[in-house]
This record gives structure tokens, sequence and C-alpha cells, in this order.
């Protein structure tokens, strides 16, 4: 989908002169003699309500601009994939703007019998490409023909972008949707006067979603795939250092999913993976903007709460094995050397973990972090380091990453022995206050701005209920992160940044014939 549009918001704009000369004096007086402590900001009033369905809504009215961010959020990523079927949840993102019987559809009852017809001819295929000795090519490619041909006569009954077309013409903005390894989100604006257009195209689109044309979906995934993993050196290390670094957690595969899996998937497992995780309790409805929250709670119990609670697949619940030694993926490549470094750690919301993502912008974040300061520009032994302290998600136990790209002519082998230097360093001396202190303020400040506008305030708080249940762990988290002190970020190193718990994935430039 394409990128959201820059549109006015909510904003802190009579208020952000003062607040920003509270912070001055609030950094200066703490690191004084005074040393006053600083409040987090506080969490806004947002009302949440729980529909019988098993739906939270979330509303936080604010009538400076006549529009509103509306979110749709599941908790349904690539984590809720059966082995065999990665790349499913990706998929159905995608299928979700195909439309319903009324939308997108010319002849809905026609087109049925096609979709149908294709789905057997799929599952032949599928059979005759694990038949027992391989495939018989005569019979794949009469199968592979007719399910083309197929295609294209149910092709005939589909409109094309109605959706966005709709949208449009009410005078949407930031139409998008996105796919991760934990959630799923769809979201769009609209001016305040066109409410029911959203109530009506968005409950329509989860109670009566027509997969057309999966199969030529599942191409351009394919293609997608090719493109952001298989010819990409980032993203083809990615994808091997994951499935190292991970042995039994879902995390060990990418969202888009493997080949071998996309080629075989079908619309009928599709629609399963919907009905058994796009359930009523997985989703979360945010709305921030110009309404009244009484009548708009009305309206959307009206068009949502109909929506039949449903079982929802479990969850993963096994845990990952205890990593006891050092693991190396190396991939050998016609590109300039990259570094992965990962240590296995708790998830949000342990302290541990907020231990550890303060850690990250100690050593990270910005040029006067450890990173920044002594391999990029003392040694210059890379180019940048950046630090990701929660990947590749939130729901399980996941890893502190590391990503370096080094500076020629050195190699990967030398950024990460400068890495694991600051990181020895910080083990044995703690950060000093006003490091720690210029992380605070600094996460501070970007919740601050995140907020400024209605779309990234809604997206905060339906994020935040997705993963942690509490649409508040934004705010929560500032105010434990006063709580840590710089010996803390020291312990949580020494016991999680070592080395039989390090998973390090680096590229070997190809040179002709050979390394």
């Amino acid at each position: 989908m394409s990128s959201r549009l820059p549109v006015p918001g909510f904003r802190f704009k009579k208020y952000r002169i003062v607040f920003g000369i509270f912070i001055f004096l609030t950094w200066n007086l703490k690191l004084g003699t005074w040393n006053i402590l600083w409040a987090a900001p506080p969490a806004p009033q947002v009302e949440k309500t729980v529909l019988s369905n098993g739906i939270r809504v979330l509303l936080y009215p604010h009538h400076s601009f006549p529009g509103v961010a509306f979110r749709i959020y599941f908790r349904v990523g690539s984590v809720d994939e059966e082995m065999g079927q990665t790349g499913l949840a990706h998929m159905f993102e995608h299928m979700a703007f195909k439309g319903t019987q009324t939308i997108n559809a010319k002849d809905y009852a026609q087109e049925k019998v096609l979709l149908d017809e294709i789905e057997k001819i799929a599952d032949e295929i599928n059979r005759e490409r694990g038949r027992p000795g391989g495939s018989r090519p005569e019979d794949l490619d009469r199968l592979t023909k007719m399910h083309r041909e197929k295609e294209n006569a149910a092709h005939e009954y589909a409109v094309a972008d109605e959706y966005e077309r709709m949208y449009e013409a009410n005078g949407s903005w930031g139409f998008n949707a996105f796919t991760s390894n934990d959630m799923t989100g769809y979201m769009v604006s609209l001016p305040s006067n066109r409410m029911d257009v959203w109530l009506k195209m968005e409950s329509d689109r989860f109670q009566n979603a027509v997969l057309r044309e999966f199969y030529r979906e599942r191409d351009v995934v394919m293609e997608e795939r090719r493109m952001r993993v298989e010819s990409d050196p980032l993203g083809k290390l990615y994808e091997l250092f994951m499935a190292n670094a991970f042995v039994v957690s879902p995390y060990r595969h990418e969202v888009v999913g493997w080949m071998s899996d996309l080629e075989r998937i079908t619309a009928t497992q599709a629609q399963k993976f919907f009905d058994t995780r796009y359930t009523p309790s997985r989703c979360v409805i945010a709305l921030v903007g110009d309404f009244e929250p009484k009548e708009t709670l009305a309206q959307i119990r009206q068009y949502f709460e109909g929506i039949p609670g449903r079982p929802a697949a479990l969850e993963f619940s096994g845990d990952e094995p205890l990593q006891t030694g050092r693991r190396r993926v190396e991939l050998v490549w016609d590109a300039e050397p990259l570094l992965l470094m990962g240590w296995h750690k708790p998830n949000p919301p342990s302290l541990d973990s907020a231990r550890l993502t303060l850690l990250k912008g100690v050593l990270a974040d910005g040029r006067t972090s450890r990173f920044y300061k002594e391999i990029v520009e003392k040694s210059a032994v890379a180019q940048s380091v950046s630090v990701y302290p929660d990947d590749p998600g939130v729901r399980y136990p996941n890893l502190f990453l590391v990503l370096g790209y080094p500076r020629g002519p050195h190699d990967a082998g030398i950024l990460e022995r400068a890495v694991e230097l600051e990181i020895d360093r910080v083990k044995k001396e703690p950060p000093a206050d006003w490091e720690l202190e210029r992380v605070r303020n600094s996460m501070e400040s970007e919740l601050v701005q995140t907020l400024e506008e209605n779309e990234g305030f809604a997206n905060a708080i339906a994020e935040n209920e997705t993963l942690y249940g509490d649409w508040s762990y934004s705010w929560k988290l500032l105010v434990e992160f006063e709580t840590i002190k710089p010996e803390d970020l020291s312990a949580a190193a020494r016991q999680y940044l070592t080395r039989e718990n390090k998973t390090v994935g680096y590229i070997t430039k190809k040179k002709g014939n050979n390394l």
C-alpha cells in the first residue's frame, strides 16, 4: 500500500513552548544539585469499551481538526501461521482489499461458481506436486492451464480497486495496511462527516470478505519476496539469521513466508486462517479525532457487535530452547559486507526488556552514543551501527539485535570485535547519569511527537492494546524507565549479552569463483 499522507491532526500547538521549557528546565535541574525528579507525561483519557463479542473499542475525541483517524488492528501475524503455510497472514492482508460480495464485484453468484472450481483445481495441482516419485509434467501442465483459464474467467466478474476509489471519493487520506510478525493493521482517515462510510465498508470487509483473484495476488507476493528477500543482501541474510537464531519460535520465519510455501498455499487455507485467527476477541478498533464518543460508540455497536464471536486458534506457547553456544551464519554474496548480531532476551513488558531498551539508547541512539563515537567516528570501523532491542517482535521472547555496515577496508569480523569491546565496557562500567538521562528524554520526546497527529495517536493506542492488552502501555513504560539505574543496564548486559547466547550473521563478498 502507499505511504501515509502528512495531514493536520491532534497537536500540542498551544502547549508546545511551555512543554519545551519544562523539559529544558527539568533536564538541567536533574543534572544539577537539586536533582528534581522528572514526571513522565500523564496518559490521556482514552475511553475503552469491550463489545459483547470481544472486540475492544478505544475512543479519544479531539475537536481541533474535522477529521478522524480510524484503525482496526488484529492480534494476527506471521507467528500465527502453521508450518507449511507461512506467508498466509501477509497474503490475507492483501486479500482484504479484494472486496466483498458487493464491493469489487459485478455478479458474485456467478463468480462464486468459478472460485469454487478454481479451488478444486488448486488442490489437484498440490496433490500432483506432492505425488510420491515426483509429479507428472504433462498432468501438471494440463492442470495449470485449466487453473489459469478459470482464473481468467473469474477475473471478468471482478471490479478493480473499488475500495480505494470509494474511500478517495469521500476525501480519505492514509488508506493503508501492514502485516508484521505480531499483528495486522488496517487504517484510513476521513472527514468527520464520513463516519458512516467507514462503518459500512469496514464491517462489511470483515464479515463478507471474498478471496477473489487469490492466485494472481499470490504471484504478486512471490515477486515481492524475490525483490525484498532473495535479491536483497540484507533481506537474505536476515532470513537466514532468524532461521538459525530461533529453533522453535515462530519468529524463525519471515513475514512474507518461504517460497516453497507461497507456491502451494490456497484460498481455502487463507479462508480457514481468517476464520480461526481474525476473531472478534483478537480485534481492536481505535478512533481518534473529531467525533462525539457516546453517539460513535452506539454506531460501532450497531455495525460490529453483530459479528459472531468464535473460538480463536491457540497461540504459540512453546518456549525457545536455551541457547548454549554461539551460532554463526555466513552468506556468500556479490555484495558489500554487513553484520548482524543477536542475543536472546525476554520480551516486553518484562523489566529486563525495559533495561535493554534503555541500553540500546546508550549504545546506538544519536551522535553522542557509544557506538557512534567509538566505532563510527573514532576508529572508523563502521559506516553505521544500529540496535533493535525487540526484534523481530514482542509477543514472544525476542532478540537484542545489532546491525552494522563495515567501512572499508574493514570487514564484518573487525566490526564484530569492535561492537563486543563496547558491550564489554558497559558490562564493567555502568553508563554515566547523563547518558541514561539523554535516552529517557529522547524516548519521552518521541512519544510526544507520535501523539502530535491523530494518526500517530491512534496507531499508538491500537498497537499497545493489541500487543499488551493495555492501550496506556507506552506511558507506563516511561514511568518504569525512571526506576531504572545505570547499574541495572550493566547487569542486564552481563546476563543476556553473552557469547553462548549470541548468533552472528555476516556477508562474505564473492569474488568470481573464489572467495
